[in-house]
């Protein structure tokens, strides 16, 4: 029977520990950027793209409809829901 636990194989526990290298490269990287994400996610609306035009399809008061029909973000830059009602 083949011992498949990695243990007394110099090859495969080199291979795993590159591979735990890579988990934990990539783990820190998807936690940097989702600090980032929680920094910067205050600053600018979500729904508003890079030529202001708002994509939300709920009521924002800050939403402003332009002649051709499109939705432009006319406000600070952050969701405000419409009141319900």
């Amino acid at each position: 029977m083949e011992d498949r636990s990695g243990t007394g194989d110099p090859e495969r526990e080199a291979q795993a520990a590159r591979i735990r290298a890579a988990l934990d490269r990539m783990r820190d990287t998807i936690l940097e950027i989702g600090a980032a994400i929680e920094q910067k996610k205050g600053e600018r609306c979500p729904y508003r793209t890079a030529q202001d035009e708002c994509t939300f399809r709920g009521g924002c008061i800050n939403k402003v409809r332009e002649a051709d029909g499109t939705r432009r973000c006319g406000g600070d830059h952050l969701l405000k829901r419409e009141p319900a009602g």
